[in-house]
C-alpha cells in the first residue's frame, strides 16, 4: 500500500504539474506582466466572484500542491485542496459541455490521498503525520 501510495503522489502530482498548473503558472507570470490570461476567462465561465482572485488560487493550488503531494508533506491537506480544484474544474466541464472525465480521475486520486495520507514513504511519516 505505502509503494503505491507513493507512486500515485509522484505520478498524479507531476502530472498535474507538467500538464496543468505549469501553463497556468506561465500564464499568471504573463498577467502580472500586463498580458491576457485565459485561465481568468475559464474562472468567469463558472460564475465566481473575483475570477482573478479565484484563478490565481487554483493556480498556487495546483501547483504547490502538488509540490507537496510529491514529496509526501501536508498530504492530505493539500490532496483536500487539489481535490476542491477539481471539483470546480467538473463544475466547468458540465457547464461548457466538454469531457469532465481527467477532473474526475485527479479528484479521485485526491479524495482518496486525503483519506488515506501518504503512507510510509513520505515527509509526513518523517514527522509523524501519516
Amino acid at each position: 500500500m505505502d509503494l503505491g501510495n507513493l507512486i500515485l503522489r509522484v505520478v498524479s502530482g507531476a502530472s498535474m504539474i507538467i500538464f496543468h498548473s505549469w501553463g497556468k503558472l506561465i500564464g499568471l507570470f504573463n498577467f502580472l506582466n500586463g498580458k491576457p490570461w485565459k485561465f481568468v476567462e475559464a474562472v468567469q465561465i463558472i460564475g465566481l466572484p473575483l475570477p482573478v482572485l479565484f484563478a490565481i488560487l487554483a493556480t498556487l493550488i495546483e501547483f504547490v500542491g502538488s509540490i507537496l503531494v510529491i514529496l509526501g508533506l501536508f498530504t492530505r491537506v493539500s490532496a483536500i485542496g487539489l481535490a476542491l480544484v477539481m471539483l470546480f474544474a467538473i463544475y466547468f466541464h458540465i457547464i461548457t459541455k466538454t469531457s469532465a472525465e481527467l477532473a474526475l480521475i485527479y479528484l479521485s486520486i485526491f479524495v482518496f490521498l486525503a483519506i488515506t495520507g501518504a503512507g510510509k514513504f513520505s515527509l509526513d511519516s518523517k514527522f509523524g503525520k501519516r
